[in-house]
């Protein structure tokens, strides 16, 4: 993008561009003669300049909800910066804006706004425009107080609060510049200065219902923000009573019993496996109809790849365009790509940062999630989310702690036992994945990954080994023959098992048995098909060994977790089982033992195991209730 400020930039014409040039020292003033129009990811609209030059103006930055109208109306006055104009013979010429930041709206009566066109400009001109006639008195604070609920509306928080600071400055018991400047500071998540403010409101007009309730909000976002006690059974009404695809649950960001440093996070005490150690609202996060695939083409590298992290990019730019505070906190991230040596600078350019799109996308890549629709089929969307304080987490493949994703709120728990001034690391990909491909996925991050699991595996990852276990893998028995003979099927799975973990060098706490638990899964239900009570038990510690989990049945018949290792689903399929099998025996003390590592797991997985919403069953044994847990 350009860093130039306006006033520096030299005046072109279109006459004077030529295609593919790059005028970085120059800016065009153009007028929108057409509403604009939806180009791909892009806006275009059809522009003239003063002397009456037409072409086609697609801009990439911005947006936009259902009505683009607003967002670009026609007869609006805008400045290019570094214009750059490209020829396609099937779409024709246009001037392309890649930047936000490279797109500036002119206000009418600005050193830049041709006098030609004044004419053109609707009597009623921005509240911006209305300030540079110099007003005074009340007519001064109800076009800044004016002005700010605009700012709120279109997410520019900070203006908003400079604008309401400005009216409560004159006159501080002004009702709504009380309440915006409130709803401004409980977007940031500066919920003390939100409850200072409601409470002046409230103290001042008593009557305010709606400030009392927001004044509940907040304290409420306090005490989330200070404990992290979350109120799950009201997240999970949240979710469901979103509108449309986009979900969002009104919680506060929380940070545990954890340090931020330079390079990443660090226990501040002995952490056991479960604990909430984040809680954080998604920064951006974009959502679109899964039958509309966007392809983004790369014609610097010939790549082509999916055009949503750029689509996304551009939201986080115009967030930090809006919201400059933030720019700090992006700036200090790890830079995945070597390649890119551009930075982000606090100083702000004709009152705004310089944001570059495709540094966003470069820093992003490691750290953007997957954001499922969470009404099910009822809407064909998909998206991708962000969260700023969760990418300071550093990558292991296997990781101390994991992420969940619900709505758009982000859990991050720790997955095993963590010591006092020991690093956070969370997997950035699946730990399940070949090795080959998890490399290759994180080089493509600009991560290369020396983790203990990938030294393992790669150290025995060999043709030969690879073509053994895929060998012995093909000769477990069907479930048509589990089912036909189930004596002779958990013989040749024991036997089966056995052999695999013959080929492994490191134990599970370096390198788990991802290759044959499943296998496992099938031998437990071989022996609850039987009634070998001692073998299946022997079966479901067998496969929490197999996770790196170190786990014992006690005197009084309890589960004694003395380790724990890679909580993956399985280890809820072994729990449920064995609890399963206690309750239909009226074990009910037995059973809680396992039924609270199941727990514990579902936590770890989902966030938190009400968010898991199918039932946890075996099927015909004796269904799994949570609901005796806090």
């Amino acid at each position: 993008p350009c860093s130039a400020p306006l006033s520096s930039l030299h005046r072109k014409f279109l006459k004077e561009l030529k295609l593919s040039c790059d005028y970085r020292e120059a800016v065009v003033i153009l007028r929108t003669l057409v509403p604009p129009r939806r180009f791909g990811d892009a806006l275009q609209t059809v522009v003239e300049d003063e002397q009456g030059t037409c072409i086609y103006l697609r801009l990439y930055g911005p947006v936009v909800g259902a009505h683009i109208d607003h967002f670009l109306p026609e007869g609006s006055i805008v400045a290019v910066k570094a214009p750059w104009c490209q020829c396609n013979k099937n779409h024709g010429t246009a001037m392309v804006v890649q930047h936000l930041t490279d797109f500036v709206r002119l206000p009418q009566g600005g050193v830049l706004y041709p006098d030609k066109w004044n004419l053109s400009v609707p009597p009623s001109a921005p509240y911006t425009e209305a300030l540079n006639i110099k007003p005074s008195g009340s007519l001064e604070i109800a076009i800044y107080s004016n002005r700010a609920q605009a700012h709120l509306a279109t997410g520019a928080f900070e203006a908003a609060i400079v604008d309401e600071t400005f009216v409560l400055s004159r006159e501080p018991q002004h009702e709504k510049s009380l309440y915006r400047c409130a709803m401004g500071h409980y977007a940031m998540q500066n919920y003390a200065a939100t409850i200072e403010l409601l409470n002046s409101l409230i103290q001042a007009y008593p009557s305010n219902q709606t400030a009392q309730n927001d004044l509940q909000r907040a304290t409420q976002r306090v005490k989330e923000q200070t404990t992290g006690a979350y109120d799950f059974s009201e997240m999970l009404k949240m979710l469901k009573v979103s509108r449309g695809p986009y979900p969002q649950i009104d919680v506060a960001d929380y940070i545990g019993p954890m340090n931020q440093q330079a390079n990443g996070f660090s226990a501040t005490r002995n952490v056991t496996a479960g604990e909430l150690l984040m809680c954080t609202k998604a920064f951006e996060f974009s959502y679109a109809n899964i039958n509309n695939f966007t392809i983004f083409y790369d014609s610097k590298t010939c790549l082509a790849a999916n055009a949503a992290p750029l689509r996304l990019s551009r939201k986080i730019a115009q967030k930090l365009v809006s919201n400059p505070s933030y720019v700090p906190s992006l700036r200090e991230l790890r830079r995945p790509s070597l390649t890119m040596v551009a930075d982000f600078s606090d100083e702000l350019v004709d009152g705004r940062p310089v944001i570059d799109d495709y540094l966003i996308e470069s820093i992003l890549k490691p750290h953007t999630f997957t954001m499922p629709c969470v009404h099910g089929t009822e809407h064909n969307y998909t998206g991708i989310g962000w969260s700023l304080k969760g990418s300071y987490i550093r990558h292991d493949c296997l990781g101390n702690c994991t992420r969940a994703v619900i709505g758009d709120v982000v859990f991050y728990r720790a997955s095993r036992d963590i010591e006092i001034g020991a690093e956070i690391l969370v997997p950035y990909v699946s730990a399940g994945m070949p090795v080959d491909k998890r490399q290759e996925r994180l080089r493509s991050y600009g991560i290369y990954c020396t983790c203990r699991l990938c030294q393992s595996q790669l150290a025995e990852s060999k043709p030969e080994m690879d073509k053994h276990r895929c060998t012995l893998l093909g000769t477990a028995p069907s479930i048509d023959q589990i089912s036909e003979n189930p004596v002779k099927a958990a013989r040749e799975l024991d036997e089966l098992c056995t052999l695999l973990e013959s080929t492994y060098v490191d134990p599970p706490t370096i390198h788990p048995r991802f290759s044959y638990t499943e296998l496992l899964s099938s031998l437990s239900i071989c022996c609850t098909m039987t009634g070998r009570r001692k073998k299946f038990l022997e079966t479901l510690l067998r496969g929490l060994s197999a996770m790196g989990f170190e786990a014992q049945i006690d005197e009084s018949g309890h589960l004694l977790v003395l380790r724990h290792g890679h909580c993956g689903p399985e280890v809820v399929w072994f729990a449920v089982m064995q609890a399963s099998w206690l309750m239909s025996d009226g074990l009910a003390s037995e059973a809680a033992s396992w039924k609270a590592i199941a727990k514990k797991a579902l936590d770890i997985q989902y966030g938190h195991r009400s968010f898991h919403t199918k039932p946890v069953t075996m099927g015909p044994i004796h269904p799994i209730d949570f609901s005796d847990f806090d």
